[in-house]
Order: C-alpha cells, then structure tokens, then sequence
C-alpha cells in the first residue's frame, strides 16, 4: 500500500475545508484542530497498511501513537477523530470518536483495524458503516466527502457530545433534510421529474431541488444534495429491482408446478 505523504495529505484538507462556512481551521500542525459549528474537534492522520507480517491480505490498520500533546486533548470535552487513510482509493476510516479518545495515551502504540474490500468498496457520497469482531464501530468514506462527515457526525455516532445540536435534525424548520423520505413534498417533486423523463441526471436533479427548496432547506449544501438525491435513487432502482424479480420468480413457479388438485375427467 502507498505510503502516506502527510504535508500533501493536510494541504489539501486545508484546500477542502476552508470553504466550508460552519467549518473553520484553528491550526494544522501536527494535528488538525477545528471548529465545527462551535465544537472543537481534533484530526489525527495516520496509513491505513497491511496488518502483521505475513500480511493478510484483507486486513488495514492505522497506528495511533502515544503523544504529549494527547493529554491535554484527552482531559477535554473536544471531539478527538482518529483517521486511518487508504490513499490507493482516497479513502478515510473513523472509528468510534468515544472509544478512540479513552485509548489515548494507553500505549506506545495503539492499533485499530479495517477490512481493504470494505474500503475498495467506498463510493463519493456514501458513507459505509462497519463494525470490528468486538463490535467497534467505524465508517468509512471518500476524502471528498470529510466535511460532510464532520458536519453530520452524530447521525454515525450519536453518543458523541456537541455544543450544537443542529446535528440532530427532528424536523424540516432546522434547515436540513436528513433523507428525500423525509418530506413528501420533496419526495413527490423528484418522483413527478423521474416519471416524466427516467433518463434525467441526478445532476439536474439536484438543480432543480436546490432551485425549488434550497431556500427553506438552507443548511444542505450541494454535496448534502448529492447525497440525498443519489441515495434515494438508488433505493427507486433497487425497490424496482426486487419487484420484478418477486415477479418474475412468481410467474416461473405458476407455469412450473402441476396442478395436483382433484379432476373431474375420471
């Protein structure tokens, strides 16, 4: 696996993030600390490499090393985020922020592992959920994809605590939408442009939300809308999917079976 060259790695962060309104860098040195929305999160990168020797071959772990600097983040109520970084498929893995901040400090070296296919498997816009044998919980998600995460954290791992609690949306007045089946209004509309015209971009899609809603759903960026437009299209393809296949399997079982009932001929 590729070697993690870090001052790129953090230049582009910075390069990401920066634009990012609810998102501001306070430093980078290091580790990246920020502020999200009021809460002080801290970033610390480390490879993502083939576990052991022998490698086996679907095995990753990231090393989080003991520092100084650990304890006085340890000792905090900021939001510590360890990421692992698969840079062949730009692919970020975050355990659990909880159970990663207790092990600070607890040995030279503390290792926290993942699955390659898993992080192969990794597409822009989607955030995978997996969990370790010992039920250690981590997602796993597109470079690109960062500020999205950072913003929407809680719904990955609501037992986090944040200052803001914008993160967890109980209805449509906070500016944001959590999934497309949330708001039949939305739903309708993306359904309606669908029917009309099934070859549509989701590109165009997203446009024509954002032109219709994006006023009242002022917190949704255009990579929130990537997100939630793609999601719920995929959903529309699979649930159709699966209907023709129950259909059609149907269809073989009543042309296939003989009818054992009863004749009146004899």
């Amino acid at each position: 696996m590729k070697k993690l060259d870090k001052n790129l790695l953090t230049w582009f962060i910075r390069e990401l993030l920066h634009l990012e309104k609810d998102i501001t860098i306070i430093s980078y040195d290091g580790v990246i600390h920020l502020d999200v929305k009021g809460t002080d999160f801290y970033l610390f990168i480390k490879s993502l490499t083939y576990a052991g020797n022998p490698y086996p071959q679907n095995t990753t772990r990231a090393q989080l090393p003991r520092r100084e600097e650990f304890k006085g983040i340890k000792a905090s109520d900021s939001i510590f985020l360890f990421l692992g970084y698969d840079e062949v498929n730009e692919v970020f893995a975050c355990w659990d922020p909880n159970r990663t901040k207790e092990r600070l400090n607890e040995k030279q070296y503390v290792s926290f592992f993942s699955r390659l296919n898993l992080q192969e498997s990794v597409r822009l816009g989607n955030i995978v959920e997996a969990s370790l044998q010992n039920d250690f919980k981590y997602v796993l998600f597109k470079i690109n994809d960062l500020a999205y995460f950072l913003l929407h954290i809680k719904e990955y791992f609501p037992s986090i605590k944040i200052l803001s609690e914008t993160y967890s949306i109980s209805n449509a007045s906070s500016g944001i939408l959590l999934k497309i089946e949330d708001d039949s209004s939305v739903r309708l509309f993306i359904d309606e442009q669908i029917e009309n015209d099934s070859e549509i971009s989701n590109l165009s899609l997203i446009s024509n939300c954002m032109n219709e809603f994006g006023e009242f759903y002022n917190k949704l960026s255009l990579k929130d809308w990537f997100k939630l437009v793609s999601q719920y299209r995929e959903k529309k393809i699979k649930s159709s999917l699966d209907y023709e296949s129950d259909f059609f399997n149907d269809s073989i079982c009543l042309v296939s079976e003989p009818d054992t009932s009863p004749s009146d001929d004899y």
